[in-house]
């Protein structure tokens, strides 16, 4: 277990590297989808998933460049 309260986000990234480099041992070709909240919408977050070749989905909050966003996205995409 980590440090810190519950919804700290240090280390995050250090626990998943160890979480995928496990799932990578076990299952080279798995497909791994790494889901989190806001809470750890962090580059090295991001980052730690590509590097073991991991999808990734991440909710973020809300602002209005982030809906702007959104709305470009056609419905078929």
């Amino acid at each position: 277990m980590r440090r810190g309260k519950a919804a700290d986000v240090r280390g995050a990234a250090r626990l998943l590297a160890e979480a995928l480099a496990t799932v990578r041992a076990l299952a080279p070709s798995a497909r791994i989808v790494v889901r989190a909240d806001s809470k750890f919408y962090t580059a090295d977050v991001a980052a730690t998933t590509a590097r073991y070749g991991a999808a990734v989905s991440l909710t973020t909050g809300s602002n209005p460049s982030v809906t702007a966003a959104i709305i470009q996205i056609p419905d078929t995409a």
